[in-house]
């Protein structure tokens, strides 16, 4: 099974670290750069190749991620833009996450799209139903996507 990337900033860590442990506990394997990347290995490549070679790309939102103005997150928003728009059109990949209110960057991803046209899921009224709702269609995806091989 392939990994599910998940981008964030430090300052929501103790929330990604829940939503990690909570999605593992129903069959995921996460990518999270703290735990996968080793030591001595250049950080910047391994990022690369960790939302190169992922299932999905959750992208966590939150009013400090939107708020920065300098972030790895962001060079990881760019690189799985770049990702995403190799993509057959509509592949669902990119799973904008809401850890607290806030608005999505509007970063293109086509000339009439942005990421703000992506469905996301919001974690802030249930949490539980939000991660449910990954869980369910990540797991349904990757079962498809084994089932092709």
């Amino acid at each position: 099974m392939s990994h599910i990337f998940i981008s964030y900033v430090r300052e929501d860590q103790r929330l990604v670290d829940k939503l990690a442990a909570e999605l593992t506990a129903k069959g995921a394997l996460i990518w999270l750069d703290r735990d996968s990347i080793n030591p001595g290995q250049i950080w910047q490549d391994a990022i690369r190749d960790g939302i190169e070679q992922g299932n999905f790309f959750l992208a966590c939102f939150s009013k400090s991620s939107v708020g920065k103005r300098k972030s790895v997150m962001n060079e990881e928003l760019l690189i799985a833009v770049s990702e995403l728009r190799k993509m057959t059109y509509g592949a669902v990949w990119f799973i904008p996450v809401l850890l607290e209110e806030c608005v999505v960057p509007r970063i293109p991803i086509a000339p009439s799209l942005t990421l703000q046209d992506l469905q996301w899921v919001s974690l802030v009224d249930n949490w539980n139903d939000g991660v449910e709702r990954i869980a369910s269609l990540t797991l349904e995806l990757e079962k498809k996507s084994a089932e092709n091989r």
